[in-house]
């Protein structure tokens, strides 16, 4: 599954992970918890320790982990957090996350669990960073 095959017209449930850093993940995720009637909107940050053999912090600590794109991402979504998304909410999120997609290494699942697996996430936070994009002048 990626970004691309999330369909708003059917709302569809996901979980994705992004390397922020390489100890730094940000997760959003779209699903139904436990007995729930709906699907919400959720985001968390995770800062895993030297080692990576636990987290350092985690959960809702957005505004102290996420720089760059991935704060921005949060800055604009944070609102709609524990929300049932429109269809017209969810287009733009999965725009969004196709943003987020192309600045940093990523995984995601669909909805057949509640969480992506701490193992993979450490399994993402080793792989080498996206290279920064390079902003370019344009004579005006």
């Amino acid at each position: 599954m990626n970004i691309n095959d999330l369909n708003p017209q059917d709302l569809t449930e996901f979980h994705v992970a992004f390397e922020v850093t390489r100890n730094i993940t940000f997760e959003v995720a779209y699903y139904t918890l436990g007995s729930n009637k709906n699907a919400h909107f959720t985001t968390s940050a995770s800062l895993l320790n030297r080692p990576k053999s636990d987290y350092k912090q985690c959960g809702q600590a957005q505004d102290s982990l996420l720089i760059g794109a991935a704060k921005i991402f949060y800055d604009k979504w944070d609102e709609k957090h524990l929300s049932v998304l429109t269809v017209e909410d969810y287009t733009e999120l999965v725009f969004d996350l196709g943003v987020l997609e192309i600045r940093y290494n990523s995984i995601i699942q669909d909805n057949r669990i509640d969480h992506i697996p701490f193992y993979k996430i450490v399994e993402l936070s080793k792989t080498v960073l996206k290279p920064k994009p390079k902003l370019v002048r344009v004579a005006a």
